[in-house]
């Protein structure tokens, strides 16, 4: 650019140097005069703006597809979404996000006036579902209309066909609203019959993650935390399906008394309005409507849609937000060898640290589902957490499951919960197997030379002393002590208040907020409104954030090798319910402090 000639009056100069920094340019003095350069700001400000040109050249033909398709939708789109493939395609959970993401996206779409939404078998997290029945009721709020068709109706169907404006029923399916149940196996009968045996250091009357591995029967505190459990997630469920359909709660409660339910006897109850198949109710659909519909099946509108959001973000037409997705058990590193997600701290500690430092990034909405962890690695991501709220506002929308270490690390932000999450269980153990009995029948003598007295600490071929014992249930209770001071300082409550509710018991939403350990209830919506007020940010009529980031997320290659590879599959199905998924994983952390909830509600 020219130099700036002195002959510029001061405040002229003043003016051009303060309009030239604000657009990321410096102000250089050279000789008496002032040259404007690029400032390493400045220099990303023209990198992006060329991507965003480049982006937009190669999204123009595609946008011009998207718009054709909307022309011939004209504004009577109805989009059928079969969410039985959707789970089978995406995952129970992740499929469940994703239509609650398009349901709000559908509500601001001109061409679209109705959804038609098929459902069978739906499974997934209390949280998750109710953010998709929430989805629902915001988009029958927009004026669009939406039908229900059920096949094999099960309680998640029930919960989202309640907030349709018309639910369907074939003739040759079922309703089988139940009710919510927790199953707990408990191994220690079996595991003695194999000569090995479970020591556990708890701090907690309610923590009970070891529980499975160490007990034959549920304990005292853990049967009353659970059956707390159970009733307050049984009843969000027949309060919400009872708004949605209008009648006494009452009602809804003899219907699963009576449960399951013929589509005749589901139709008397009121749980649905029609017994039709589904082509005959797709004839009728334009007098159900009041227009006649164009039908578009749910990928075909998803693919519009993954173009107009690639188009709004060449155009800048985003809000400067990153979504980071934080999922599965906390752990120092990821497995070499892995299919399922994990909060590996190696992988998000530096995308928290990079965000922080990134000028472009406005604010961080942290979307955490998990049961928790290891003590170390939780600590590790509250101080990094706690380090990027001191340089960008930072909201937590705690999903299905958000406990013991993963409420841990989520303190520093402002939280946001469904009335389902499963929350709190502020508590530590510590889990060392003795497999001495078994080496014995085996036949296997060990010998151990040890250089101190207590070097072989972590060896399960023998018991603990008294000393040992006491040592390291000291260092239990002080990571319990520190967790309840983190708590009590963030949550602005007393040690005491915070000692009532903590023991290592899991809390609802509903029951969290009561309790003050949460801000507010809500899901990704109300986070993302949040997270936009405390940046200064309009919020807009799309939730749609510029970055969108799952640091722990496994390959698409792992992943599929993971859907494709059966005994995986198979020994999946066989210990779905079960504890042998998360008894490996205590026993795997053997020896090490843990932070982690009973149990985990994956839907899967």
């Amino acid at each position: 650019m020219p130099p700036l000639r002195p002959s510029l009056g001061p405040e002229s100069r003043l003016w051009v140097a303060r309009t030239a920094c604000q657009a990321g340019w410096r102000v250089t003095p050279r000789g008496g005069r002032h040259r404007l350069r690029p400032s390493p700001a400045g220099r990303c400000a023209v990198l992006d703006t060329l991507a965003r040109a480049f982006s937009l050249l190669l999204l123009a033909p595609f946008r011009f597809l998207s718009w054709a398709s909307g022309v011939r939708l004209g504004r009577r789109g109805l989009v059928r979404v079969d969410l039985p493939a959707l789970q089978e395609a995406l995952g129970s959970n992740e499929a469940l996000d994703h239509l609650a993401r398009a349901l709000d996206a559908m509500g601001s779409d001109r061409h679209v006036r109705g959804v038609w939404l098929r459902l069978r078998h739906t499974q997934g997290s209390p949280a998750l579902l109710q953010e998709v029945a929430a989805a629902l009721v915001r988009l029958k709020a927009s004026g669009r209309r939406v039908l229900a068709a059920l096949d094999e109706a099960e309680d998640g169907d029930l919960l989202l066909a309640a907030q349709a404006d018309r639910i369907t029923c074939s003739p040759a399916g079922t309703v089988d609203g139940r009710g919510v149940a927790i199953r707990g196996v408990y191994l220690a009968d079996a595991l003695a019959r194999l000569g090995v045996r479970v020591e556990v250091l708890a701090a907690g009357a309610f923590k009970s993650a070891a529980d499975p591995l160490a007990r034959a029967t549920p304990s005292p505190a853990h049967r009353e935390a659970m059956e707390g459990l159970v009733a307050d997630l049984q009843a969000q469920w027949t309060s919400s399906v009872a708004q949605g359909r209008g009648l006494p709660e009452d009602r809804i409660r003899v219907a699963l008394d009576r449960a399951p339910l013929s589509p005749q006897e589901a139709l008397e109850a009121g749980l649905v309005d029609e017994v039709t198949w589904p082509d005959q109710d797709a004839e009728r659909w334009p007098e159900r409507l009041g227009f006649r519909p164009r039908p578009i099946d749910f990928p075909a509108w998803n693919r519009r849609w993954i173009l107009d959001r690639a188009w709004r973000r060449a155009l800048g037409d985003v809000r400067p937000i990153a979504v980071v997705r934080l999922g599965g058990p906390v752990v120092y590193r990821a497995p070499s060898v892995n299919a399922r997600p994990c909060i590996a701290a190696d992988r998000v500690i530096p995308l928290l640290d990079r965000l922080a430092q990134d000028r472009r990034v406005r604010g961080v909405l942290l979307v955490v589902d998990s049961g928790g962890g290891g003590v170390g690695p939780s600590e590790a991501l509250h101080r990094a957490v706690t380090r990027l709220r001191e340089r960008r506002p930072v909201v937590a929308l705690l999903r299905g499951t958000a406990a013991s270490g993963a409420y841990a690390l989520s303190l520093p932000a402002r939280t946001v919960a469904a009335p389902g999450t499963l929350t709190g269980s502020i508590g530590v153990l510590l889990v060392r197997p003795l497999v001495a009995g078994a080496l014995r029948r085996l036949g296997i003598h060990a010998t151990t030379w040890r250089g101190a007295p207590h070097a072989d600490l972590d060896d399960p071929a023998r018991p603990l002393t008294d000393p040992e014992r006491a040592r390291l249930e000291a260092m239990v209770q002080r990571f319990y002590t520190t967790f309840v001071e983190r708590v009590a300082q963030a949550r602005h409550l007393a040690l005491a208040d915070v000692e009532a509710v903590a023991q290592g018991r899991v809390w609802t939403g509903r029951q969290a907020i009561e309790r003050g350990l949460v801000d507010r209830l809500g899901g990704f919506p109300e986070a993302f409104a949040d997270l936009c007020e405390a940046a200064g940010l309009p919020s807009g009529r799309r939730p749609e954030p510029r970055w969108d980031l799952a640091p722990g997320r496994p390959s698409t290659l792992r992943r599929l090798a993971g859907r494709i590879l059966p005994v995986p599959a198979l020994l999946g199905d066989l210990t779905r319910w079960t504890a042998l998924p998360l008894a490996a994983w205590v026993l795997r952390e053997a020896g090490r402090p843990l932070a982690r909830a009973p149990f985990d509600l994956e839907g899967e």
